[in-house]
């Protein structure tokens, strides 16, 4: 299934709203309003920069069971706050699914974020592994860039070799 999750009204870095859409139907699924305080959240530092956060909270006498403690306690806020309860459940519900995310040129920051720890129906979408995100920037173009019919298509094409081929070997067959 297709859904399209939309950046609506972006009012700053963590001011903003979510729309999520079929995106062959259209229908409306679930919304989500953002509207985080950083400054009483400390969860949205380690959204916004993650490894520093892990360097900075994680304890150094058992590092890695600590950094992953904190990763999913980032996820977890991510998912409620950020992402919101109602888009995770209606994403995990329409799993499998390849979420498109657009967000405004305007709001390109959002295309850093981490947003594959962010839970969804009681995982990370990242271990969900039935939910791919794909992030797209700016207005909404059926099929990519619009161009004249003139215009010559270009296509890149990559194909597998066998491991004792050489690409040369390939030009005479």
């Amino acid at each position: 299934m297709g859904l399209l999750l939309q950046a609506l009204d972006v009012a700053g870095p963590w001011r903003w709203r979510w729309l999520l859409t079929d995106e062959a139907s259209g229908a409306a699924l679930a919304d989500h309003t953002v509207a985080v305080d950083p400054a009483d959240e400390p969860e949205a530092a380690g959204f916004e920069d993650l490894p520093g956060f892990l360097r900075r909270r994680a304890d150094p006498t058992r590092r890695v069971e600590s950094e992953a403690e904190l990763v999913a306690q980032v996820g977890a806020w991510a998912g409620e706050r950020l992402l919101g309860q109602t888009v995770g459940d209606a994403i995990a519900a329409a799993a499998p699914a390849t979420v498109r995310v657009r967000v405004p040129e305007s709001a390109g920051w959002l295309l850093f974020a981490p947003w594959e720890l962010a839970y969804a129906g009681g995982l990370p979408l990242a271990r969900r592994g039935d939910v791919s995100l794909v992030f797209d920037v700016g207005a909404a173009t059926a099929g990519g860039a619009a161009r004249g019919a003139d215009a010559p298509l270009r296509m890149v094409a990559v194909f597998s070799l066998p491991t004792e081929t050489r690409a040369l070997g390939l030009r005479r067959e």
